[in-house]
């Protein structure tokens, strides 16, 4: 038998050397030899037994080795298993703080490079231990100049008293922060407005506070402009409502004498003057309302940016012979004198737009005529050749306007004060209307006044190329004869011969109208709405007599004026279409050219200017004839 620990071999070989030592014995039983074979068998089973005994007790003293060793295998594995789990820890931890000593230093980066300031310094000495890129920035100073300074060097407002006394409560720990604002003072002593809030920290080991400050200044100046514009929007607001009141009161004072010299015509026992009286006193007041409408018009323009000029050749001084005329009889009528002057040569011709040129020397001579009693008013014209520029001097010995006053007359809905309103009257709109049309005509108004002695408003405007420009140096007196203001608007022709459509639905403005074109010598057919003049005026076409003119209202009820106009361009009507429309806006106007209309007529209307418009254009073709539009 093999010698061998494995106590399974051992088993293998005691079986083995039981099987050789019975099988001879088995023979000798075979043989006969029972008793022999018998003591032999004994002695072997014997020494078997004694074998697997102790076989089996190296087999249990394995088995308990071999438990052992997994127990204590399981128990390394453990620890191994411990063991490699804490590296992994380890490893984490050590990633984990790498990576927050990395953020750490890159938020250090990012705020010591930050356009706010931010300042450590010493909470017992105040010195600065560090200063970012934003404050060295803003203040000027170097890093090194500022570790040399304190706050206190930076903060004029405050002593070290005052500022020991802010800061007390954040260095005893009985607040945990503090904010305030105040002002910082730059290295070339220029200063800003600054929020600053300051907390206690510790740095490289000492008590240290750390203030983080905001440069307010953009804040403060939005402000500064929410207030200004809160306050220019309540005195607009103000001057709005003093508008509104001024207004009420200069439509009903002529409409007051309106309606009462109208009832005043009704009585059958006034005499033929007072009649007279009566008329022209509703006709002036009648053109002041009209000029009030049309201030309040023009000044919408302005602040819409809608107010345009059209500059074409206008001769100078017939714009002044018109400011003359009409304004003569005013100025008489206050004791004044009216003259008008050159300054030198002035050209026959600039480039200008003519009714805006007009209306601003009316605007300010007329101010320098009401504001003026037994007084001179003058308007002196001259001109700067090389410049390109002409200017107009309106000069008067009137009552003034002080300097505080100086500062709002170019504004809209404002006058001098509430006192020259009620005594003078007025929109308080012609000077800022006044102003748009100067930097309209490439100039500006300027104004030099002093109180109780009278004032001089300069308009000056660009004149277009002057080189080789016929030139004047005199007026023509003989051109500013006393002309009334009919003769002065004349113009045309006084007569109309042929069959005029007036498509109208106001009762009263179809009887006005009617009577002045009857006057004149028209022929005057009526509908009340667009589809009755389509009606008539197809009617008319189709039968070979079209009518030589249309008038056509553009406000109507049934089909207005812009859908009826489109209709008869649509069917190929080719006769003058004149719109007539009281909205003198300019997207009103475009609107009825582009509904076909070949031309308009504002109401009121003035029928010496009416007549010779609707005479002119009698029987002439429409430009929109071979073009029709369509129907919107």
């Amino acid at each position: 038998m093999v010698a061998n620990d494995d106590p399974f071999l051992r088993l293998e070989s005691l079986i083995d050397h039981i099987e050789c030592s019975i099988a001879p014995q088995l023979k000798n039983v075979l043989n006969g030899d029972l008793k022999s074979a018998a003591i032999r068998m004994r002695a072997e089973l014997k020494n078997a037994r004694i074998r697997l005994r102790d076989l089996e007790q190296r087999s249990r003293r394995l088995a308990e080795s071999q438990a052992d060793a997994i127990v204590n295998s399981a128990e390394i594995i453990d620890e191994l298993e411990e063991t490699k789990n804490r590296l992994k820890e380890s490893f984490r931890s050590e990633e984990q703080a790498r990576l927050a000593a990395e953020r750490l230093s890159s938020y250090g980066r990012i705020l010591d490079s930050s356009d706010n300031e931010i300042y450590i310094f010493d909470a017992r000495t105040m010195l600065f231990l560090h200063v970012n890129h934003g404050a060295r920035a803003n203040l000027g100073y170097t890093i090194d100049d500022l570790r040399q300074m304190s706050a206190l060097a930076i903060k004029p407002e405050f002593t070290e008293e005052s500022f020991a006394k802010l800061i007390n409560p954040l260095r005893k720990g009985v607040v945990s922060g503090i904010r305030f604002t105040t002002t910082h003072r730059r290295k070339n002593g220029s200063r800003y407005p600054v929020e600053v809030n300051i907390q206690k920290s510790v740095f490289e080991q000492k008590s240290v506070l750390v203030a983080v400050v905001l440069d307010i200044s953009e804040r403060r100046k939005m402000e500064d402009e929410l207030r200004g514009s809160q306050e220019k929007a309540i005195a607009a607001d103000r001057s709005k409502s003093e508008f509104l009141a001024n207004m009420s009161h200069e439509i009903r004072t002529p409409m007051t004498a309106i309606l009462g010299f109208s009832e005043a015509l009704l009585d059958q026992g006034i005499s033929a003057e007072e009649k007279l009286q009566a008329i022209q006193t509703i006709h002036r007041n009648g053109q002041h309302l009209l000029e009030l409408i049309n201030d309040i018009l023009d000044l919408s323009k302005v602040e819409a940016g809608k107010l345009e000029v059209e500059r074409r050749s206008v001769s100078p001084s017939g714009i002044l012979q018109d400011v003359k005329q009409l304004l003569g009889e005013r100025a008489r009528e206050r004791g004044n004198s009216l003259q008008i002057e050159l300054q030198g040569s002035i050209p026959q011709t600039i480039q200008t737009d003519p009714t805006r040129l007009k209306q601003a020397l009316v605007n300010l001579a007329g101010n320098a005529v009401k504001f003026t009693t037994n007084g001179v008013v003058q308007i002196v014209a001259g001109c700067d050749f090389e410049n390109q520029q002409m200017f107009f001097r309106v000069i008067d010995n009137g009552i003034g306007i002080s300097p505080e006053q100086m500062e709002r007359i170019f504004k809209p809905f404002s006058q001098a004060d509430s006192s020259t309103t009620r005594e003078h009257g007025g929109t308080g709109l012609g000077l800022a209307i006044t102003e748009r049309i100067a930097e309209l005509l490439g100039g500006a108004v300027s104004v030099a006044s002093e109180p109780g002695k009278g004032s001089t408003f300069t308009l000056t405007l660009a004149t277009g190329p002057l080189k080789g420009a016929p030139t004047i140096s005199r007026l023509n007196t003989s051109a500013f004869a006393e002309t009334s203001p009919r003769e002065l608007r004349r113009g045309g022709s006084d007569t109309i011969e042929g069959r005029v459509l007036l498509v109208e639905d106001g009762p009263d403005n179809q009887r006005l109208l009617a009577f002045v074109l009857k006057k004149a010598g028209a022929e005057v057919c009526l509908a009340e709405n667009g589809k009755e003049g389509v009606e008539a005026a197809l009617s008319a076409w189709k039968k070979g007599s079209p009518f030589d003119l249309i008038l056509m209202d553009m406000q109507m009820p049934v089909m207005d004026g812009y859908a009826a106009t489109a209709f008869l361009r649509n069917e190929g009507y080719s006769g003058q279409i004149v719109a007539l429309t009281a909205h003198a806006m300019e997207g009103e106007i475009n609107k009825c050219l582009a509904a076909g209309c070949d031309a308009y007529l504002t109401k009121p209307i003035d029928a010496q200017t009416f007549i010779p418009e609707v005479a002119a254009r009698m029987g002439l073709p429409s430009k929109y004839a071979a073009t029709p539009i369509l129907c919107f």
